[in-house]
This record gives C-alpha cells, sequence and structure tokens, in this order.
C-alpha cells in the first residue's frame, strides 16, 4: 500500500521501502496504463524492479482495483 508521495522526487513508499519511479517505469492498473500523477496514497500496489542501495528501482508498477 502506497505510505507517501513525493513528487519531486518521483518516488513513493511502500511499507518501509523506497521505490524510485523513472521515466522507463511502466505503471498499470488493470490493462490501462496510468501516470506517476495518477498514483494516490491508500492504492494497493505490486512492484518489481531493482535495488539500488536502499532504494527499489521500478520497472513495473502494478495498482490494484479495489476488491482485486
Amino acid at each position: 500500500m502506497i505510505a507517501s508521495i513525493d513528487d519531486v522526487a518521483q518516488q513513493i513508499t511502500v511499507g518501509d521501502i523506497t521505490v524510485q519511479v523513472t521515466e522507463t517505469t511502466r505503471i498499470n492498473m488493470g490493462r490501462q496504463i496510468i501516470s506517476f500523477d495518477d498514483l494516490a496514497i491508500g492504492q494497493t500496489v505490486a512492484v518489481s524492479g531493482v535495488m539500488d542501495g536502499d532504494v527499489l528501482v521500478a520497472v513495473n508498477i502494478s495498482v490494484k482495483y479495489n476488491g482485486e
């Protein structure tokens, strides 16, 4: 679940993990591609990526629908 969003740094916090969103990060909700600006605190997400120190650099973020 997204706990915080940093618009300037293009980062979200999921649990205790900082997730870096880049220009190449794919963000989707179902089959729809969405943007960083569409993310909201409280959304449930699944993130895949590569750790870079203490930060997870996201390759893909899937936003779960309510009830999914």
